[in-house]
């Protein structure tokens, strides 16, 4: 049976999968068989003719073949006239249940089995195995303990094997027509409690509830989880491949100091969120140079100090087994100007058009200015890269300097930067152009906001405008990691009730297959929803502040911690409230703790 990798770090072992085998090797390279077996025999002469049926959490087990492997008995409990004991050959394990009270002189012993049948049935693969011999082995190491067995019971004509993990139950349901039995056996265990996150069965017996009634207090979203949805499939986005959909969206925080330069604070912020294996963290927008700035406390990436600062940033999410971008930033014509004067530099935009009556009128970039903020786009996405980061996002959405080019409400210029389609998108593709190929397209993607009216944006019709800039993208740079589309439904960071017809489906269309990343204050149904219709990747926002083992609560259906707009936007490196403070849910927490004795 091919082995899954797992990750080192973290949260490690999140699938049902890989749990028993993680409690059993330390290096978390494993594949978990974990199976109910029901034979109708005694242990020394197990007749031939009676499959073994065992239901397993493994979506491609039907296609590796395990005829011969080897399990070696590791412990045997006897209980109310059954014989329950754990195999393991130091890869699978497997637990199994005989009638009758053989556990005496048993232990150590190896049962050879052969798979000859293999079904998928209501989200479940049916594995028949059936013994073949028995034969004296050495006495295994990293034997399983089984403490004692809870309760049998049934649920509705189905038999359920509930395994119960301390603080939680596992549930593995087997048809009795198959076996012949209508009882459950539940198998209480002494290792570590993320059992619950482990489960992938929406069904739960009565002989288990009263463990997560009594010991995982709220967290009773076993009963109804999400893993089953593409959400949680994997997701090829550029060179790496994510491990869910559930993206960070990039969130300015303000907490760098004063140079633009992230402290250790920060580090603990993005390791915080990238604690779920195979996550992809975009940053918050991050300047590309002073001249590009405008806003105190925002990080930067030109200088040697903010390479290193971010650094030991993409060190603690790699570490995590998870995937960073950075997101590049240009204010253009919202910058505040007595933050610019200060560095030298002005406002500028594509035209001398002020974003509303309380912004400065900016002062226009003639060609050698374009030309300039392009070198400074470039040389950003260098900087990204030899600080550590998996790729960039070039910011154009929202009403930023790229977003002023392509809209006729922020450019009206005349020469080869302005007026048709293809002007107004010169600008934007000049820049993706020039930085794919600098650091590959693989490693670059573009955010764009079609119908946002935040910063005095939102053209009459911007689809003729979007639409030829996405078919330019796909003709020059075809190998873009992703596209990133920010629906109608924010504004900046407000919620706003967009008008009919203003979908960016049509970017969608345009653009599929390829990678396709959509935003806009997201709620959990939503995205469920979203992604069994279209094959995108949804970015979460506001939600992953007050989450960061967000992906995990989706994935579980846990409660989600309410976020606190106030704590939004508190500059200064030394503000942790809201920013670090916030909890992992108790499940993700108590397994942490049992990680850190070990």
């Amino acid at each position: 049976m091919a082995a899954q990798q797992t990750t080192q770090g973290g949260l490690s072992g999140i699938r049902s999968s890989e749990l028993l085998t993680a409690i059993l090797e330390e290096n978390m390279q494993s594949v978990l068989l974990l199976a109910l077996v029901l034979l109708a025999s005694s242990i020394a002469q197990p007749p031939s003719s009676l499959p073994l049926v065992t239901t397993v959490y493994q979506d491609q087990l039907c296609s590796v073949p395990i005829s011969g492997s080897a399990m070696v008995v590791n412990t045997c409990l006897n209980f109310q006239g059954y014989s329950i004991f754990v195999l393991s050959d130091g890869v699978n394990a497997t637990i199994m249940a005989y009638p009758g009270a053989g556990c005496n002189g048993l232990s150590p012993k190896t049962i050879v089995y052969q798979m000859y049948s293999c079904q998928p049935q209501n989200g479940y693969y049916y594995l028949s195995t059936q013994a073949v011999t028995f034969s004296p082995v050495p006495t295994p190491q990293d034997a399983i303990t089984l403490s004692s067995v809870d309760s049998i019971c049934s649920d509705g004509g189905w038999t359920t094997a509930s395994i119960v993990y301390g603080n939680g139950c596992l549930v593995a349901p087997c048809s009795p027509s198959a076996s012949g039995y209508s009882k459950t056996i539940c198998l209480p265990y002494t290792f570590p409690t993320l059992s619950v996150v482990q489960m992938e069965s929406a069904r739960l017996p009565a002989c288990c509830q009263h463990h997560i009634d009594s010991e995982m207090s709220n967290d009773t979203h076993a009963l109804s989880n999400n893993s089953h949805s593409k959400l949680f499939q994997p997701y090829k986005v550029g060179d790496v491949e994510l491990q869910h959909r559930v993206i960070m969206a990039p969130l300015t925080r303000c907490r760098a100091d004063d140079n633009h330069v992230h402290q250790d604070v920060a580090v603990e912020y993005y390791a915080q969120r990238a604690i779920t294996p195979g996550t992809l963290i975009i940053t918050e927008a991050t300047f590309i140079a002073p001249e590009a700035g405008g806003i105190a406390n925002v990080p930067g990436i030109w200088s040697d100090e903010q390479v290193a600062a971010w650094n030991k940033i993409t060190d603690a999410v790699h570490e995590k087994s998870s995937f960073i971008y950075m997101q590049l930033w240009a204010l253009g014509r919202v910058a505040n100007p007595d933050i610019l004067s200060k560095t030298g530099h002005k406002v500028v935009s594509a035209s001398n058009i002020p974003a509303s009556d309380k912004h400065v009128t900016p002062t226009a970039l003639d060609k050698e200015g374009i030309q300039h903020f392009k070198s400074l786009y470039v040389q950003a996405a260098k900087n990204a890269i030899r600080a550590g980061f998996d790729g960039v996002e070039v910011h154009g959405a929202n009403g930023y300097l790229i977003d002023q080019f392509l809209q006729t409400n922020s450019n009206d210029r005349t020469d080869e930067y302005g007026g048709s389609e293809e002007n107004r998108t010169r600008f934007a593709l000049e820049v993706m152009e020039a930085v794919a190929a600098e650091i590959g397209q693989e490693k670059t993607a573009l955010r764009i906001s079609p119908f946002s009216t935040f910063q005095g944006m939102g053209m009459s019709d911007p689809k003729p405008t979007f639409s030829h800039l996405t078919r330019q993208l796909i003709e020059r740079v075809p190998r873009l990691s992703y596209l990133h589309v920010v629906e109608a439904r924010i504004a900046g960071n407000a919620d706003v009730t967009p008008h009919p017809g203003a979908s960016c489906d049509f970017l969608y269309d345009i653009w599929s297959p390829r990678p396709f990343f959509i935003a806009g204050g997201f709620k959990v149904k939503d995205a469920l929803q979203v992604v069994e219709e279209k094959e995108v990747a949804v970015v979460f926002g506001r939600y992953f502040i007050s989450n960061p083992d967000l992906p995990l609560r989706i994935k579980y259906n846990i409660e989600l911690e309410p976020y606190n707009r106030e704590t939004f936007y508190v500059p200064g490196p030394q503000n942790k409230k809201g920013y670090t403070d916030y909890p992992y849910s108790p499940i993700v927490e108590r397994y942490l703790q049992e990680t850190k004795k070990k």
